[in-house]
Parts: C-alpha cells; structure tokens; sequence
C-alpha cells in the first residue's frame, strides 16, 4: 500500500556558492502562517516551532532531490552531504552537492538564481484544527516526519512527477476540529518500524552508491536528454552516428512490457526477444505425439514425431507520436515514462492488428491468422444474428481439450464489436453467458470461463471481408511472435523541420524488427459469418 504523504512549497532564497556545489537556504520558516491550502476545503497552516527537530531526532535518512526525482538525488544525510537543522527561524538546510552530470546542471541553475524554490515531503503526526467566520480552517502541525527536501523549478508540476512513485501526495487532509489530532499509528510500540520504512523510502527507486549510477539509471537519464534535447555524457553513450538513439536493454524490455499492457492478442502470443534477426522455433504438428513405445533392441527414428519449423524474419515496422514541446519542457513530468508509453500504445494496436490481419512475407508482414491462405480450421455461421449458445458450444469443444487448459497460457476469446454486442444478448435460464469481473486493471469479460478481447478492426470489411468475427484459442500455443533487439528511436524537432516548428511541436519515431507466424493451427478456431 502506497504511504500518503503531503508536499509543502516554499518561495525562499537558495543559494549557491561559486567556489564549490554548496546550496543552502530555509526549506520552511516556522510559525508563520501559509498561503490558502487545498483543492476542497481551503485552509492555513503553520508549522511549530520545534517540529522540525522533533523530526531530526528521529533519524531517519532525508534525501535532497532535484524535482522531487529520485533519480536526480542530490545529497543525503546518509552520508553527511545534506545538513539539517532548526534555528529560531525554521528549518535551514546546507548541502554539498554530489557531482553528477544534473548535480553540477542544478547547482548552475540554483547559483544563477534560475532555480530558487524549496519544496519538502512531511507525514503530520499531531495537529491541531481551527474553523474561521469565512469558513476556512486554521491548522497547526506541532509533530511530523521529515520525508525529502527539494530544489523545484515550478512547484504547480511536482504533483505530476510524484504521481509514478511509490507514494501517494495528499492535498486534502482529513479535519480534525478537536483539541488535538494524533496519528495513532505513530506510537511509542511502532516508532521504530516506521522509522525502517523511512529508511527504505527510495530504495526501489534510487540508492547512493559512491556516485555512480547503475546501468538503468544511465539509461533513463541518456534517454531523458535524448527527449529534452540535452547534451549529456549518458546520451552520448546511446547515439547512433546518423543521431538516431539504439533503445538498451531495460528500456527495450520496457516498451515489450508496455506493449503487454496496451496489445492483449500479441501479449498472449509466445513471443522471443533475439539479438539476431533471424529465429527458428519448432513446434508439433500433431499434438499427443510426443512419445511413443518401441520393442526391445527396435530403433527409436525421427519419424515417429511429427514437428514442424517456422522461421521468423526480421520485418521493420515502427510508429510516430507528436508530443507538444510544453509537455517536453515540463519539468513536472517523467517524460520517460510518458513517450514510452505512448510509442508502446501505438505500436502494440498496430501488431494486434497484424497478428490478426498480416498478409505475410511478400508483404513484409506478419503471418494473419484471419487471411484465408493460413490454414486454422473454420466454422461456418448462416448470420450473426442467428448465432446460438449451441453454436459457441460446439464451437468451444472443437478445440483439444490441452490447448483450452494449457498450465502456461489459457485459452482466449477475440471477438468482433458486433459479435461482441450479439453474445452479449444471450441467456441461460435468464442469465448472460457473458460475465462481467471487475478487477485492478479495469473491467474483464469472461465467455465460458475464458477472457474476452475486442477488436474493432474485425468489423472492418476491407480488412475482413469475409466476416471472420470470433477467435478461440490457445495464442501462446498456436502462435509466436519476436521483437528483436535493437528498437530505434529518432527525434524530429523543430530546429529540423519547418512543420514541427510551427506546430510547436516534436516528432518521435520509433521503429524496430518484428515478425510473428501461425505456430500450430490446431491451437485455434475461427468463426466466420455468411451475414452480419
């Protein structure tokens, strides 16, 4: 479960010397009264004099982040290179900036005065509440615990950056018109574990290590310059002569995993990952021969197992998505995160689509499950309208009973928007054979105890002229899919092109090697209607 933690922002002068990466300045003045707070109900808060070092006592590790980014730690008090304290004043902090490539970039920015807002991570643990005659609230917090401090370009983004990490930010707490607030959790009994969980805050996002950076961490950053168009050790490291950037490993793995989430049909597929562009995989053509029985002294010859070879090629496939320069710009959002996810998004609906619809080698295509020359049998309906649960049974039991049940991958439906509203209509005994779950990532329809997937490209007629509406199938079974590694991705900007310039906008590509093939069509059926 996410920690909930509330995030303060504080126009305040930091300081940087010229001489050495020394930052220093107030994170928060104590016992004055702040701005208008929250979304639904507006109140002041002030924090007591006292808290802050209550805080310090405590112990745990406080981080100085740029952005509130783990990825761009700063300095810590784990290793005595951020300093903390309360004087009559508030709380005032002094760090000795780790020499990072973006330690030196913000030490820049906060001596020149570019950067000069402070930003802190607090958990109340006692307050105090007050309801004025306008209706607002007066709140003082006389106990918390000290999270993380920063040095923010803008505070009105920091909440956009925060919401991919591993805790949540609060902008309204709860009101307590009592004398006295206490969050009972942070009791004498448990004050130790809390304090551990403090300690283990970041460590699934950063940790310091003598300043160096893990291979991950040079690959997020190299490709966060690649985006912002900043010049950078780590970029360096990942550019091609022609400028294009070769995705590494983990964020190759990354738009795989994305494309998952975004292409339910390829995510079912038994899919490889080879360095080469080339991949044999071998499959059995008839499932139940995988032994036999032999007489004594009789040899045992490789014509008893019937196998088949399908080669996967390398096919160079790629996507585009326009991404405003604002978004680009905006120091408030993980802009790694983003354009990832939205090359994933595009490129995963475009394999689906193939996967089902691919015309094969001549066309530097995937090989279609739904194209007439592939041979997975098919069952022949008058119309969709007269479609029957008897239908969808007969239909079900045709495939063998391993491939329906497989212990790796089950069995899934993948159905037209037409054929999805008609199922959707039938009964037994008054009850919809199709049934609904509710689950973390959304909702999920289940047709027989299977998952239910909807494609709107199967009611395309140009595309499915034929009217092959419904899929069942084991897809890890009966097909198989490779995205090699190597994904490029290249960068359009308008400093290159006339277009993106007045669009106020920048071009990403991304484009790669993939294939996929029909593996065993015993795995799957397809049903085709005469009208729709």
């Amino acid at each position: 479960m996410k920690d909930k933690f509330e995030l303060r922002f504080n126009d305040v002068e930091l300081t940087g010397s010229d001489d050495s990466l020394r930052v220093s300045g107030y994170v928060n003045k104590t016992n004055q009264w702040s701005e208008p707070i929250g979304t639904r109900k507006k109140f002041i808060e002030k924090i007591e004099q006292g808290a802050f070092r209550k805080a310090l006592q405590n112990g745990n590790e406080v981080h100085f982040y740029a952005e509130h980014s783990p990825a761009k730690i700063l300095a810590t008090t784990r290793n005595g290179s951020l300093t903390l304290r309360e004087d009559e004043q508030g709380l005032f902090m002094s760090a000795e900036i780790v020499p990072t490539s973006w330690g030196k970039d913000y030490h820049t920015l906060i001596k020149t005065g570019v950067i000069r807002n402070m930003s802190f991570g607090m958990k109340v643990l006692k307050d105090t509440w007050k309801q004025l005659s306008d209706g607002t609230y007066e709140r003082s917090i006389s106990e918390l615990l000290l999270a993380e401090v920063s040095a923010v370009r803008n505070p009105a983004y920091v909440q956009s950056t925060i919401s991919a990490r591993s805790i949540d930010i609060v902008d309204d707490p709860q009101i307590n018109l009592s004398k006295e607030t206490e969050n009972k959790m942070f009791d004498t009994k448990v004050n130790d574990v809390y304090r551990q969980k403090l300690e283990n805050f970041d460590n699934d996002s950063v940790a310091v290590r003598n300043n160096e950076l893990t291979e991950e961490e040079k690959e997020i950053r190299g490709f966060e310059q690649f985006l912002r168009n900043e010049d950078g050790a780590e970029r360096r490291a990942m550019t091609t002569t022609t400028g294009a950037v070769m995705i590494p490993t983990h964020l190759h793995n990354q738009v795989v995993e994305k494309m998952y989430e975004v292409a339910p049909i390829f995510r079912h597929t038994r899919n490889f990952k080879p360095a080469n562009g080339k991949l044999e995989v071998l499959a059995e053509k008839d499932m139940g021969k995988a032994a036999t029985f032999i007489g004594e002294a009789q040899p045992l010859t490789p014509e008893d197992f019937t196998l088949s070879k399908v080669t996967l090629s390398a096919k160079r496939g790629g996507t585009a998505v326009e991404i405003s320069e604002h978004t680009i710009n905006d120091s408030g959002i993980n802009i790694v995160d983003y354009a990832i996810k939205m090359l994933s998004k595009s490129l995963g609906i475009t394999v689906d689509e193939n996967i089902l619809f691919g015309k094969g080698e001549s066309f530097n295509q995937f090989e279609g499950i739904l194209v007439d020359v592939n041979k997975i049998a098919q069952k022949s309906i008058a119309s969709l309208s007269g479609l029957t649960m008897d239908n969808l049974i007969d239909f079900y039991n045709s495939i063998n009973p391993q491939y329906v049940s497989d212990i790796e991958k089950d069995a899934v439906w993948v159905i037209s928007r037409k054929a999805f509203n008609r199922i959707s209509k039938l009964k037994i005994n008054g009850v919809p054979i199709l049934n609904r779950d509710v689950v973390e990532n959304g909702t999920v329809y289940k047709l027989l105890g299977h998952s239910v997937y909807i494609s709107e490209k199967m009611d395309d007629p140009t595309a499915n002229p034929n009217n092959k509406l419904i899929v069942f199938g084991n897809f890890f079974e009966g097909y198989t899919t490779m995205t090699q590694r190597g994904i490029r991705l290249r960068h359009v900007t308008g400093d290159t092109d006339t277009t993106q310039a007045l669009r106020g906008s920048e071009l990403l590509l991304l484009d790669g090697y993939f294939d996929g093939k029909i593996l065993q069509p015993d795995a799957l059926k397809v049903m085709k209607f005469t009208t729709v």
